[in-house]
């Protein structure tokens, strides 16, 4: 029996995460380069850059756990509507039955647990609605949480653009605490309960 990784496949993967490795630190290399020519000594550059990765990271952290939020809800809200139709349907079963059981002869007693099975039905259905709509309204508010997030993550990428430009009067115009303040202002609200 052959192994998981043969040899046609370990080549691509290796490349990929090498691929990965080098554009990751290359982005570093020309940050810590627009950085040191805005003035920042070594230091300084490499503080920039540490609190740019450590906030975007954190960014992107909670952005996808908002959206794996969202996916759950998402799942959930269908299979509670499933649930509300299958219910209705009972209910509506339960209800002919009733009406074709209270028609025969010696059906009042089945007629009338048909009856009752049919209110059982409704009250269900009217609690599988409720929650439905809940998973609906959660959803929404993970949406709008999301697209803070998503323009956090836009102004984020501003400002890592703008600090990686090697000429001083783009690195040194308003674009940088712009960013940054875009980044702040966009980010608390998916820090919300």
């Amino acid at each position: 029996m052959r192994g998981r990784w043969s040899p046609g496949t370990v080549q691509p993967v290796l490349a990929g995460v090498v691929l990965a490795i080098v554009g990751f630190a290359s982005s570093f290399a020309v940050v810590l380069a627009g950085l040191r020519a805005v003035g920042a000594d070594q230091r300084q550059a490499a503080s920039g850059l540490l609190v740019l990765s450590v906030v975007m990271a954190v960014g992107k952290i909670k952005d996808d756990n908002i959206v794996q939020a969202m996916q759950a809800d998402q799942a959930n809200k269908i299979d509670l509507w499933g649930e509300y139709q299958a219910t209705q349907i009972k209910a509506h079963d339960q209800l002919i039955a009733a009406t074709l059981l209270g028609r025969s002869a010696g059906g009042d007693t089945l007629a009338a647990a048909a009856t009752s099975e049919n209110a059982r039905y409704k009250a269900e259905a009217k609690d599988i609605k409720a929650k439905a709509q809940a998973a609906e309204a959660d959803y929404d508010v993970q949406g709008r949480r999301d697209d803070q997030f998503d323009l956090s993550d836009g102004f984020l990428s501003i400002a890592l653009a703008v600090s990686a430009t090697p000429t001083g009067a783009v690195a040194r115009s308003p674009a940088v605490p712009a960013a940054l303040t875009g980044a702040v202002v966009a980010a608390p609200g998916g820090f919300a309960a």
